[in-house]
């Protein structure tokens, strides 16, 4: 295939040029949610990459940091969740983790 080897170049050159991840020019979100706070502060990933590792379905973890509904994560999703926001100890979890009510 006469093709294949200025295509294969063309490629490595287009990859070598292209310095930027799409993860790296994610913009810094702010939000209400302790959970998400933690996970932009401490974590480059997005939601969903944060649900996905946690074992966790995305429009849970969604409803979770948005205060539609009361996070309750099994023992397993909260070590993972634990494990990958750097928490040590279950005092630096935050009591809830939706954004504080306005009640």
């Amino acid at each position: 295939m006469p093709y294949y080897n200025p295509l294969k170049s063309g490629i490595k050159t287009m990859l070598s040029q292209h310095t930027v991840t799409e993860k790296s020019k994610r913009r810094k979100h702010t939000s209400d949610s302790p959970l998400e706070a933690l996970r932009i502060e401490r974590t480059n990933l997005s939601q969903d990459e944060l649900a996905i590792y946690c074992g966790i379905p995305r429009a849970t973890y969604q409803r979770w940091v948005s205060g539609r509904t009361e996070a309750r994560p099994t023992l397993r999703q909260l070590k993972l969740l634990c494990q990958r926001l750097g928490i040590e100890h279950i005092d630096q979890l935050p009591e809830e983790f939706g954004p504080p009510s306005s009640a």
